[in-house]
């Protein structure tokens, strides 16, 4: 064989090998990038679906959370409006005239002190000293009125027994929960 030949020889064994090699190269580089593809749309898919759970779960709190929100400004709305309802009515109690005071109190005072009550001393707003005298002969009691200045409306009788205190301020703090609780459930029905 001739140089030329044993060279064209080689060259075409090497350009046999070579596309043998490239082929089984490209085939494996394919099927790896195949591979790959896949794996990346799985990845993608496993991501997305995390996303989305994750967003609905975010979703979801943020639902309750906001309704969560709603409620409390609810409450808080309703339990200013029965604040004011109640200021309403203890300026409308301590703005009586003369006549509806001493009915008001004299009943008040009927269902608190007994009929026996020896009463000492009894204590009023400086404002209210006349109407608390003129409620006190209508409950058949004579007594001295003293002004004390933490009353607002009402009085505190000082007795042999005890003290028996129609004040506003105690009414208001003994029945107030009563009555707030009728109005919450006139408020919701």
């Amino acid at each position: 064989m001739s140089q030329n030949t044993l060279i064209e020889k080689i060259e075409q064994d090497t350009a046999e090998k070579v596309f043998v090699i490239t082929t089984k190269a490209k085939a494996e580089v394919e099927q790896i990038q195949r591979e790959t593809e896949a794996a990346v749309a799985e990845l993608n898919q496993t991501h997305k679906v995390s996303v989305k759970k994750q967003q609905s779960h975010l979703e979801l709190v943020a639902v309750s959370q906001a309704k969560q929100a709603g409620k409390i400004a609810l409450q808080t709305a309703k339990r200013e409006q029965i604040d004011v309802l109640f200021a309403e009515v203890e300026e409308s109690l301590l703005g009586l005239s003369a006549e509806k005071y001493v009915a008001f109190y004299s009943e008040q005072a009927s269902q608190i002190m007994p009929k026996e009550a020896e009463l000492i001393v009894v204590y009023a707003p400086e404002a209210r000293v006349s109407e608390t005298e003129t409620l006190l002969s209508t409950l058949n009691i004579t007594t001295k009125v003293e002004v004390q200045a933490g009353i607002t409306s009402g009085f505190i009788a000082h007795a042999k027994d005890g003290v028996y205190d129609v004040t506003l301020n105690r009414l208001f703090d003994e029945k107030r929960d009563k009555i707030e609780m009728k109005v919450v459930n006139m408020v919701l029905n």
